[in-house]
């Protein structure tokens, strides 16, 4: 009798695709990326990422991939199970940075803003163009113009100011989802406030059919500039409870802030609207919302890139049970480069996911934490935590989604080259 290993939550669930990996490649492309993964309407699960045509000048394509829940591919969508998206203008970039699903009278649409968001000390996030889809992967025709909104600034006068990312500038992150909620879609972008002559982090608010709502802070746009004196920008959103929160950075410090759901500041937030966790470059990078009401946010800072996370009570004030009231910077043992990219609320646990550097080398990191900060030994071995390494190839990590039935989903680029060749999908066990 042939005896096999008994499997651990953090590791590679075997049911999924080749032994819990995917890799994926499209003839015809010669730069592919992995950027975005969620589970849709019936367990059905999506890839993303931004993806370069080789008879074309510039990557001018979004990829989307759906699987069905064993990993094979989905052949009701797209061509093989793949919608290789053109935009309309090959100025505007390719990275998605957020993603929903809604039934519209009966029929499944999706949506995905899509626009410039590197991996990045002080990089900021500008959607740039929404784009519905639907259920079969065809653009809906009946959205924008043929199936695409190009976005404006959301103030009268905009100049994109681009800034130096690190090292992995080709390989962003997005696990946030657009929030519709009463049929009102909710961004975050970023725009050139002419008042005070830099960028700022915004958040949008559309209708459903796209137009802008003009009821939402100012023109359909919200912004912290009036109590915030400094450059900044949002790389998270979670819209909970009659409230918006957001979270990346201001200055050279990691944000978090909260608005009410008519554009608002919300003042009883930390007292002010928002709140600054200090340090090296720190930045928020994923916010959620616990069950009780907490806010949980992780990300890094440099130039020792270590995994940060933190969590405030309701009020917006650093909760004194998580950690003793003091923030996480994580490197594992022993201590390495980290860099925390997504988050999420795991029952009353939080999961959190991002690159683990072994030298120079990126992996996949995937951890999780009690309510008081420890990690949760039922998971990684009984170390809390599990680095997945992907056998031929060099996984940098971007997003992460957590299934219905907690399985752990997770998207990376393969870093073999100059450019990604291939997105890389991963799925995990998980603990209770």
């Amino acid at each position: 009798m042939t005896l096999y290993p008994r499997l651990a939550a953090g590791d590679l669930d075997s049911s999924f695709a080749n032994a819990g990996i995917l890799v994926l490649t499209y003839p015809g492309f010669s730069v592919v990326n992995g950027q975005s993964i969620a589970e849709g309407p019936q367990g059905k699960i999506y890839v993303l990422g931004g993806s370069w045509h080789q008879n074309s000048q510039a990557a001018e394509h979004i990829s989307i991939t759906r699987l069905l829940p064993d990993g094979t591919f989905d052949f009701g969508f797209g061509t093989h199970g793949t919608a290789h998206i053109k935009l309309p203008n090959e100025d505007l970039s390719t990275s998605p940075i957020q993603l929903f699903f809604v039934r519209d009278q009966e029929e499944d649409l999706m949506l995905v803003s899509v626009g410039y968001n590197p991996v990045g000390q002080g990089t900021i996030t500008q959607a740039e163009v929404l784009i519905r889809l639907t259920g079969n992967g065809v653009l809906d025709k009946r959205f924008g113009v043929e199936g695409f909104l190009v976005l404006e600034s959301p103030f009268d006068a905009d100049v994109r100011q681009p800034v130096p990312a690190d090292t992995e500038k080709f390989a962003t992150p997005s696990s946030n989802k657009v929030c519709l909620i009463d049929g009102m879609i909710y961004l975050i972008t970023s725009g050139l406030d002419p008042a005070l002559g830099y960028i700022v982090g915004v958040v949008s608010r559309f209708n459903f059919d796209g137009t802008v709502d003009p009821t939402f802070g100012k023109n359909g746009h919200a912004t912290l500039s009036g109590v915030l004196g400094t450059r900044n920008s949002f790389n998270g959103i979670a819209v909970n409870n009659g409230t918006i929160t957001v979270c990346g950075w201001a200055g050279g410090d990691a944000l978090i802030a909260r608005f009410n759901l008519d554009g608002g500041v919300d003042p009883s937030f930390a007292g002010i609207g928002y709140i600054l966790l200090a340090g090296p470059s720190f930045q928020f990078q994923a916010v959620a919302i616990l069950p009780d009401g907490r806010t949980v946010a992780t990300g890094f800072g440099y130039p020792q890139r270590r995994g940060l996370l933190a969590v405030y009570a309701a009020n917006g004030l650093i909760d004194r049970t998580f950690n003793n009231g003091a923030h996480i910077e994580e490197g594992f043992d022993p201590p390495q480069q980290v860099m925390f990219l997504n988050v999420e609320a795991n029952d009353d646990k939080i999961l959190v996911s991002g690159r683990y550097f072994a030298g120079l080398t990126p992996k996949f990191v995937t951890a999780k934490y009690l309510n008081d900060g420890e990690r949760d030994t039922s998971y990684g071995s009984g170390q809390g935590h599990a680095i997945t390494e992907i056998p031929g190839y060099t996984a940098l990590a971007n997003g992460m989604s957590l299934q219905a039935d907690k399985k752990i989903l997770l998207v990376a680029n393969d870093l073999g080259s100059v450019f990604s060749k291939a997105a890389i999908v991963a799925r995990l066990l998980n603990s209770d």
